[in-house]
């Protein structure tokens, strides 16, 4: 599940849009992936190189919203879905941490000014 706790907050609101625009499951894990890497301040080697793999395959590492979107809007529904998703245990998000050594550990999303941040990068 690498990428999906912010990848289905996306897809959750992009469905809401309503035909405005469509973002299928791919794109939206590929982003993901990249929010979860920055969340959990991966090595920027890493995330390098998660970057060349989805330009490989013609996949978005960021959402660019139709001009008819309203970003801050959009940015804060994504926020709010984070915090519906069916991982979630306690008050938190839990999303897939990956150590320096690759290995995976699950974490919670818990510093909302964070999550503020890649929102405002990932979302344009």
């Amino acid at each position: 599940n690498f990428g999906h706790t912010f990848a289905h907050s996306l897809e959750e609101v992009a469905a809401d849009e309503k035909n405005k625009f469509n973002l299928n499951h791919g794109e939206a894990v590929g982003i993901g992936i990249l929010c979860e890497m920055h969340y959990a301040e991966t090595n920027y080697q890493y995330i390098k190189r998660i970057s060349r793999l989805l330009n490989v395959f013609s996949l978005p590492e960021k959402l660019n919203l139709p001009a008819n979107i309203n970003k801050i809007n959009f940015q804060k529904r994504v926020f709010n879905h984070l915090f519906l998703d069916k991982k979630k245990v306690s008050n938190f998000p839990r999303y897939i941490h990956i150590k320096e050594n690759s290995e995976p550990s699950i974490k919670e999303l818990k510093d909302f000014q964070l999550i503020d941040e890649i929102m405002f990068n990932f979302i344009t």
